[in-house]
């Protein structure tokens, strides 16, 4: 579990993985990476049997994660689980099951519901596994939709979410860990892609299910520093594993976004006698540069 100032969920959520129907051997490791607002202070006191690893600073999901991915002797699987997502008791045990039951799957997927919906109203669901849309872009799959049975049957998918998953610890010697030049954003999905181009396969599992309060690991909110991650990884990742057709659709639409982002917050302002707002447009060019950056073999800084 990956941790990074939160402090008001950390505890709920390391109470939901002890809670946790499982027989077997279960280990429970923390990553704090650097937190400010007392998420980790007294852990020994708070929980004695949960390890906690320091990173000592904010390295990012891909980062953070491959510190506690380091040291995976003796391990079989290893799930990954957001500091604001919180597993049912029952969430393990058919995931270990489906990568018993078919060795060419690397990972399995449970059903992520969002863990706050409409008051009195019927689940939403958060991720249900990934899938490509027509142009190539990942996607969560069965996104906001009110989950009424519609997933619930066990299938394979494109991908997976690495908000909660079990991987195959072979799965991860064979394909390697998170690029931590991503630094957060679709790092998962481009695990999963490298992962899926050399012939392993992903299921998802309805029977498991974790409730997940989207982005509150990452504040809450999307700001602009999160906006220019998000356009500039996923870029980086469709150009990497799309194929030409794929990522010239990519670059086209970034572009195109960065032109109208010239007419919409700078030209018509101007014309109208009011002063532009730069900063839209400067987030769009700052995202494909630093896509053309890491794409070159490059470490661009962070937004």
């Amino acid at each position: 579990m990956l941790c990074w100032n939160n402090a008001s969920l950390i505890d709920r959520c390391v109470a939901a993985l002890q809670a946790t129907r499982w027989d077997g051997d279960l280990e429970v490791l923390v990553v704090d990476n650097g937190s400010t607002d007392g998420s980790v202070d007294d852990w020994s006191t708070r929980h004695p049997d949960v390890g906690l690893l320091r990173t000592g600073t904010n390295l990012g999901f891909a980062g953070g994660m491959n510190r506690g991915l380091a040291d995976l002797e003796g391990v079989d699987a290893v799930a990954l689980v957001n500091s604001d997502a919180f597993v049912d008791p029952g969430w393990l045990v058919p995931l270990v099951a489906a990568l018993d039951a078919d060795e060419g799957l690397g990972a399995a997927c449970p059903k992520i519901l969002f863990a706050e919906g409409p008051d009195g109203g019927p689940p939403v669901i958060n991720n249900v596994g990934n899938e490509l849309g027509p142009t190539w872009e990942p996607h969560d799959r069965g996104f906001e939709e009110v989950d009424a049975g519609q997933y619930d049957e066990a299938e394979d998918v494109w991908g997976w979410c690495g908000a909660a998953v079990l991987l195959r610890r072979r799965y991860l010697d064979e394909v390697g860990r998170f690029d931590e030049r991503l630094f957060m954003y679709a790092e998962d999905v481009d695990l999963a892609w490298r992962g899926a181009r050399q012939g392993w396969r992903y299921r998802y599992v309805p029977t498991s299910v974790v409730h997940h309060l989207h982005r509150a690991s990452s504040g809450g909110e999307r700001t602009p520093r999160l906006d220019v991650l998000n356009r500039r990884n996923r870029l980086v990742v469709v150009t990497r594993h799309g194929g030409l057709r794929a990522a010239a659709g990519a670059w086209a639409r970034a572009l195109g976004g960065i032109v109208v982002a010239v007419g919409t917050d700078v030209l018509q302002p101007l014309v109208r006698g009011r002063r532009p707002d730069l900063a839209p447009l400067r987030r769009r060019v700052r995202s494909a540069v630093d896509a053309a950056r890491l794409l070159a073999g490059g470490d661009p800084p962070l937004p």
